[in-house]
């Protein structure tokens, strides 16, 4: 790639002169997991006309005692996913079937099958879940077309009743899998197949056939053999590292119209439901026409997932998922369209001993989920359920209360907006009933220059603490800024919008003393998600790179650093944490310029490490074009840093 030489051009420039003659280098690229990494070294040359012009020496100026008391709250590196768009299915769920579980009739409504032969009924009276089975007849079939495939092993399944032969054929272009089954059962009774794609294909097609008597079948899966309990292992081994220690979930605007019932239990009975946040309730339709053409635009622009919510990934997944990732599981509770009794049920299921609902958990053991969100974004008119803010707060203390007396050692936060009088009346009428305001803001975008856009996003940050700082009589409830991102993004996240990202994170961290946990909206794909997926990558994005750059080097405090400001539409910025022993530093550069930073103090002993992300471009992402984001880790010894042009990096030193 263009980016990659470009690198290492200017890295033979800079990195001779890193201890005056005395230097010692070793790189390690990260840019893909997937293709494994490589290390090299970087020999010293005495060939750098460039250097002295190009390089910008910057002194900076601090003092061990102006530390912050407040440590740094790893928290603040969370995340956020939600059952919106691919961000859960085709994103973290590695399921390739479409409307597995038959929410319609198979060729009517919004169903994702058409009938390719012969008469297919419909059991209604007796469906394995939900409100339809299909009822294959002799010789009929049911198909469905644009499956993707990977050149890999796929394990699958299927339930039918009957007596008689299924036949299930893989069309993967020219190539056609067939497998049998054999039916011989009065009631539903899961069969298994296995399938070997022999090329990767976006066109694959899977006919499923009676060759006799009638067959009545559901709830149909295909995953790659490689799943991790039905999670892409793509996916999350860039969630690893990602390396986010707070998680987020279920939504967003989802969650109030999420029945957390619908997903636990056995997941192929679990019900497809309508996300009703997204496409609405029936009722809100004149005519079964109007929902339809409705429900297929969405279809078209969310995907079927993310108009029809298939219940696969429900909370036992997300638990599993954050005992992979060891992160801190946050549960966002329906206050919405929920009840008190849902509120109460939920953390029962989750964290009770006895009981109906503990006992319906799939371990004994308590999941022992610390944080629970009251709702979310109650205070817009925009969401289901929203009412004015004396009915609102009621029904958030009666929640919390009911919540509290399953478990009184969870932690509450509540719903924000301290753009508003929204925060003020909640600590006024809910204070005792809350230990975290949340808070959400979506930054501009401002494209045409890079320093406004990252100002954009600083500033939002730095306006919404102040406002909480502001707050009467608010003790001492924290913030979490449980939703933050750049609005109305119409492309990957990308090194510019990481800047802007990491300048926000760092007003969060010169405000450790009140801003303990925030999560960037969002994980995987959706809203500029730190991940991108198609149907066979994973790719770590802008924002991902600078938030896990920032999560695996920086320091427990911060540390005040004064520097000489940018002059103009060229801007840098710098950010200094220290250990709690005080003899190591960890500094943050965004450096936007074309111009190598050299950074300076008479303190700085011996450098250690450097983590540092690199484009070619600001606009730099990573796709199945081409990935033109790199990220590197150096080991070094320098008494300075350098930060290379168009960069976020972060890097550590001892100090004297």
């Amino acid at each position: 790639m263009k980016n990659k030489s470009k690198t290492l051009f200017i890295m033979s420039l800079v990195f001779p002169l890193l201890s005056c003659g005395k230097t010692n280098i070793s790189s390690t690229s990260n840019s893909s997991l997937t293709n494994g990494s490589s290390s090299s070294s970087i020999q010293p040359s005495t060939k750098n006309p460039l250097l002295e012009r190009d390089m910008k020496e910057i002194a900076l100026s601090f003092s061990l005692n102006d530390i912050s008391s407040s440590s740094i709250n790893p928290y603040i590196y969370g995340t956020f996913i939600e059952h919106i768009e691919t961000c859960i299915y085709n994103g973290i769920w590695a399921e390739v079937i479409m409307d597995r579980k038959f929410y319609c009739p198979v060729g009517k409504d919004v169903s994702q099958w058409n009938v390719s032969k012969g008469q297919v009924g419909d059991d209604t009276e007796t469906p394995f879940e939900g409100e339809h089975s299909p009822i294959l007849n002799k010789d009929s079939s049911i198909r469905q077309r644009g499956l993707s495939l990977d050149q890999k092993d796929y394990n699958g399944y299927i339930y039918a009743k009957g007596e008689g032969s299924l036949k299930l054929d893989f069309t993967i272009d020219s190539e056609v899998i067939e497998k049998e089954i054999k039916v011989s059962s009065s009631d539903y009774k899961k069969y298994t197949f296995d399938i070997s794609s022999p090329k990767q294909t976006k066109r694959a097609s899977l006919e499923i056939s009676s060759l006799s008597s009638p067959i009545t079948i559901d709830s149909i899966s295909l995953m790659p053999e490689d799943n991790y309990y039905g999670m892409r292992i793509d996916t999350l081994e860039k969630l690893k590292e990602l390396n986010a220690p707070f998680y987020r979930w279920p939504g967003g605007n989802f969650v109030s119209g999420y029945d957390f019932y619908d997903g636990i239990g056995d997941k192929d009975k679990r019900p497809t439901r309508r996300n009703l946040n997204y496409i609405g309730q029936e009722k809100d339709f004149n005519s079964d026409s109007e929902r339809i053409a409705s429900d297929l635009m969405n279809i078209g622009s969310l995907g079927f997932y993310g108009a029809f919510e298939p219940n696969d990934f429900g909370l036992d997944e997300f638990i599993k998922m954050c005992s992979y990732l060891n992160a801190e599981p946050n549960i966002v509770i329906n206050a919405g369209l929920g009840s008190l009794e849902m509120a109460k049920n939920e953390v029962e299921y989750c964290n009770g001993l006895v009981g109906r609902y503990a006992s319906m958990r799939p371990q004994k053991e308590s999941y022992n989920v610390k944080y629970f969100s009251i709702g979310n974004e109650m205070n817009g008119d925009w969401q289901l359920g929203h009412v004015d803010i004396n009915t609102y707060t009621q029904r958030h203390n009666e929640f919390a209360k009911a919540m509290k007396s399953v478990d009184p050692n969870i932690k509450i936060i509540a719903v924000g907006d301290n753009s508003s009088s929204w925060t003020q009346d909640m600590v006024n009428a809910c204070k005792d009933n809350m230990d975290y305001s949340s808070e959400h803001f979506y930054a501009e975008r401002i494209e045409d220059n890079i320093k406004n856009h990252i100002l954009s996003m600083k500033n939002q940050a730095k306006t919404r603490i102040e406002k909480h700082r502001n707050i009467q009589n608010i003790g001492n409830i924290k913030m979490a800024i449980d939703e933050y991102a750049y609005m109305n993004a119409e492309v990957s996240s990308r090194l510019k919008d990481g800047m802007g990202i990491i300048s926000g994170v760092n007003e969060m961290i010169k405000n450790s003393d009140v801003v303990s946990i925030a999560c960037y909206s969002s994980t995987v794909n959706a809203t500029q998600g730190q991940i991108a997926t198609d149907d066979f990558n994973a790719y770590l994005e802008g924002s991902g790179y600078a938030l896990s750059i920032y999560r695996d080097n920086l320091k427990d405090y911060y540390l005040p650093v004064k520097y000489k400001a940018t002059v103009g539409d060229d801007y840098y910025e710098i950010i200094m944490t220290v250990n709690k022993e005080k003899n190591e530093v960890a500094i943050g550069v965004i450096n936007t310029t074309d111009q190598i930073l050299k950074l300076t103090n008479r303190l700085f002993d011996e450098g250690i490490t450097q983590d540092i992300l690199e484009g070619e471009f600001l606009e730099s992402s990573n796709s199945v074009k081409g990935e033109e984001l790199k990220r590197t880790k150096r080991t070094l010894n320098a008494a300075y840093v350098v930060a290379e042009p168009r960069s976020i990096s972060v890097t550590t030193l001892k100090i004297r």
